[in-house]
């Protein structure tokens, strides 16, 4: 019986990290079911109805916005009844898109590793992001936000797979595959093309200068990231947007700001990063024993300086061109970032001064990190216990309901012209809702109204639809 019971812990323990990563990813794909179109879903419907696909893209591309990726896919009438089903599918695809993209970052780290270690390193990467990403609705359950934004960070992992895969073995079809990856990536947002161009502008400048030595695989693809953003950023619509916005280009708000974000989300997201980095280095510090890790491992502070750079980059860039804080959405790109830079500067610090197995030596260091960990994890997001919380308290279920009634009810009184509904009762934490304004002049009331060719909708607690 002891034997039994020591067996079925030491199995435990073998595999306790593909099922933490497994059963954390659960109840974001049962709250996928009962996720609704809103919000800038609708006037993109709208748009690509009334201009077709191509004169939407026209309109957008010299009066909007630059991002030709994003407008494209989201260029159609998925708030269309008959589309529901994709929208609640899709989230789900996102998940298995980003477990996989952290499986081929993995692949590449580590290419002597067997593939269960290799998916045990993805589901914690996984794990990690899940649990504290700035807004889990935004990134996930949200139409355009989601397309936007975190497809944006799923093809950013796969870039960088595909780059480390082109450093160690240059290959045209890898080269083609990471360019194609780069096309998509410059058209989704502007975030995450600074941020590429950082990172990569980086790389590109520690192999030249290290190593006395051009790449030109590596050359072509730098080439097609600064073409791709060219492209993007210089678009007219840009432009036109920017000048609308009387806010923006103050650079010493913006510097001030960004560096108070800059401090929060150090604060706020180490901590548990600190902790799987603990995780991520016990399962793969025998490979850097025997040097099978191909990216350096030296001067962790340097490494920390820039990625520190790219995150700061990001925030000041936005807050200077918007005149406001990043969004959430934006904040969820920022993230990615940061857990793959700062994991990376740990493991390297972990390498080089050996404070794990050197307890005794190090006493101080560790405590100070330790500490910092339990105030960071106390101010950080419980994304995976409030998406629990969704579904065990049945919010996303009434939400799904109280939705559901919203559409039935439009589509049997529509012929009234103007519709008045009650505010939402039921907000769950995961999914993403943007409920109708009291003002009917709203942007998303209108887009509402519009595609289903009614005078107005509203809000107001003084009637029962």
């Amino acid at each position: 019986m002891n034997s039994f019971i020591t067996k079925g812990i030491t199995l435990l323990q073998k595999h306790l990290l593909v099922l933490s990563g497994l059963f954390s990813i659960l109840p974001f794909v049962i709250v996928s079911m009962y996720n609704y179109p809103y919000a800038d879903d609708y006037c993109f419907s709208n748009n690509v109805n009334i201009q077709g696909f191509w004169g939407a893209q026209k309109y957008y591309f010299f009066n909007w916005t630059g991002r030709y990726t994003a407008t494209a896919i989201l260029s159609n009438d998925i708030v269309n009844e008959k589309y529901h089903i994709y929208y609640k599918i899709f989230p789900i695809i996102l998940l298995m898109l980003l477990v996989l993209a952290f499986f081929m970052l993995a692949n590449q780290f580590f290419v002597k590793k067997n593939s269960y270690t290799k998916i045990k390193l993805s589901l914690t990467l996984t794990l990690l992001y899940l649990s504290t990403m700035p807004l889990v609705s935004e990134g996930f359950y949200w139409w355009s936000g989601a397309i936007t934004y975190q497809l944006a960070n799923i093809l950013t992992v796969i870039l960088i797979a595909l780059v480390l895969k082109s450093l160690v073995k240059n290959s045209y079809t890898n080269t083609l595959f990471a360019s194609l990856t780069i096309f998509l990536l410059m058209g989704l947002n502007e975030t995450s093309l600074i941020a590429v161009n950082l990172f990569f502008i980086f790389i590109f400048s520690y192999r030249y200068f290290k190593l006395k030595k051009i790449n030109y695989h590596f050359v072509f693809i730098q080439s097609v990231i600064l073409i791709c953003s060219g492209i993007s950023i210089f678009a007219p619509g840009n432009y036109l947007r920017l000048s609308k916005n009387s806010n923006t280009k103050n650079i010493f708000s913006s510097f001030f700001f960004s560096f108070g974000q800059y401090g929060w989300s150090i604060l706020t997201w180490t901590g548990l990063s600190f902790l799987f980095s603990i995780i991520i280095y016990n399962e793969i510090k025998d490979d850097i024993a025997s040097k099978n890790f191909i990216l350096p491992l030296k001067k962790y502070w340097l490494i920390f300086i820039y990625f520190s750079i790219i995150i700061f980059s990001t925030f000041f860039i936005g807050f200077w061109s918007q005149g406001e804080p990043i969004p959430p959405r934006t904040r969820n790109v920022v993230y990615l970032f940061f857990i793959l830079g700062i994991i990376y500067t740990f493991i390297c610090y972990f390498n080089s001064s050996n404070i794990l197995s050197s307890i005794v030596n190090k006493e101080k260091q560790l405590i100070f990190l330790i500490t910092f960990a339990a105030i960071s994890i106390a101010y950080s997001n419980d994304n995976i216990v409030e998406t629990v919380k969704d579904v065990g308290k049945k919010r996303a279920l009434n939400y799904n309901k109280e939705m559901r009634e919203r559409l039935t009810h439009t589509k049997e009184n529509r012929h009234k012209g103007d519709l008045i509904f009650t505010p939402l009762k039921n907000k769950p934490y995961s999914i993403f809702h943007k409920d109708f304004d009291f003002d009917k002049k709203d942007v998303y009331n209108n887009c509402y109204s519009k595609y289903w060719k009614l005078n107005s909708v509203i809000n107001s607690t003084q009637f029962m639809h």
